[in-house]
């Protein structure tokens, strides 16, 4: 299932930081879930505030005036770069999590840059200008383990043939290199939730930066 064990927002964003989203960046997702991956990323390059469509129990404390609460919403509001370049595009093999997706994307306000599809990975093809962020599906039990095994693979095949700007994966496989086929730019040690993970990032480095494995 798709959207069982689904990323956390906030570990979401963090990622689209690693992937250096900007507000003109194309990005891709082949195991999107229930979309948040490609969201947040839509909501960093357009500057759109965490919890900004939210109410907090912290606006009935009586020490803080309503007015703050409502001068401080305006502002992140005008802040919103409406004009921004982005385009996200994820893709998932289970129709309900595509409509989830898609559901997400317009509760975020970002429906109308975010596009959902049903697709297997195995039809990949990254743009050259993509970014791709993804978290592929994982699991503790031995026939779930060799299948997240065989669909790194295909992940590492696709990109191998299609190379697109960057690729970042999380997930708690620990052999995931070996599976996907090549060592990473670099690595980062994360948790989603209680679970630790690694962020296996994959770019040609930048002028100055020193690869590591």
């Amino acid at each position: 299932n798709a959207t069982g064990a689904p990323i956390k927002e906030t570990l979401a964003a963090a990622i689209a930081d690693l992937g250096r989203v900007r507000r003109d960046t194309l990005v891709q997702d082949p195991f999107c879930g229930s979309g948040t991956m490609v969201i947040e990323a839509a909501q960093k390059a357009m500057n759109i505030a965490p919890g900004l469509r939210r109410r907090f129990c912290a606006e009935h404390y009586g020490f803080v005036p309503q007015k703050v609460w409502a001068e401080q919403r305006e502002k992140a509001l005008s802040e919103v770069r409406m004009d921004a370049a982005f385009e996200g595009f994820g893709w998932d093999i289970d129709p309900a999590a595509v409509e989830l997706a898609t559901q997400n994307a317009k509760l975020a306000g970002v429906g109308e840059r975010c596009h959902f599809e049903v697709a297997d990975v195995a039809d990949f093809v990254p743009d050259a200008a993509a970014t791709v962020l993804t978290n592929p599906p994982y699991g503790e039990r031995l026939g779930d383990l060799e299948t997240a095994a065989k669909l790194a693979g295909v992940l590492g095949s696709r990109w191998e043939q299609n190379p697109g700007q960057g690729l970042y994966v999380i997930t708690a496989d620990a052999d995931f290199e070996r599976h996907f086929g090549k060592k990473a730019a670099r690595r980062r040690k994360l948790y989603n939730g209680m679970i630790p993970c690694q962020v296996y990032m994959y770019y040609q480095p930048r002028t100055g930066e020193k690869k590591k494995g």
